[in-house]
């Protein structure tokens, strides 16, 4: 991989688990009220909008910014994946796992199966996955140049 670097600079690879949940194994956080769903036309949500299109859940902080969100992309007509964010100053206060629980549970309401990918070297990504009762369902590898 490292010849490969220095003949195409931007190449990467990415390691990482697949993770989807199901009625019977979501586990929603205790506190998955304080994520709200966010209207499409908020503006604290606009740049998500670029990137996701389906729903955003969220967290605010101050002056009304989202300081953890989780939004969903449409895979399928079956599958909906979960992508998660939280701002450094707000880690490890549970926000995280309130707005993947809350996404999570939109995804099953609506008929879908949420999916959850984390580089395997994120680790607080992958204890929020679990957490939140997301099961291993294939380890990947991505590779891009």
């Amino acid at each position: 991989m490292q010849r490969l670097c220095l003949f195409v600079p931007n190449s990467f690879t990415l390691a990482g688990d697949f993770r989807a949940a199901d009625a019977a194994t979501l586990a929603p956080s205790a506190t998955i009220d304080r994520a709200e769903l966010i209207d499409p036309e908020d503006p604290a949500a606009l740049h998500l909008r670029t990137r996701f299109d389906g729903a955003i859940f969220g967290v605010r902080g101050p002056r009304n910014r989202l300081v953890s969100w989780a939004a969903l992309k449409v895979k399928s007509d079956d599958v909906w994946e979960i992508a998660v964010a939280t701002e450094a100053d707000y880690r490890g206060r549970g926000f995280a796992r309130d707005v993947v629980s809350a996404a999570a549970r939109h995804t099953l309401d609506n008929g879908r199966l949420p999916t959850y990918i984390h580089d395997r070297d994120n680790s607080t990504s992958g204890f929020v996955a679990r957490a939140t009762g997301f099961l291993l369902y294939a380890e990947i590898v991505f590779a891009e140049y």
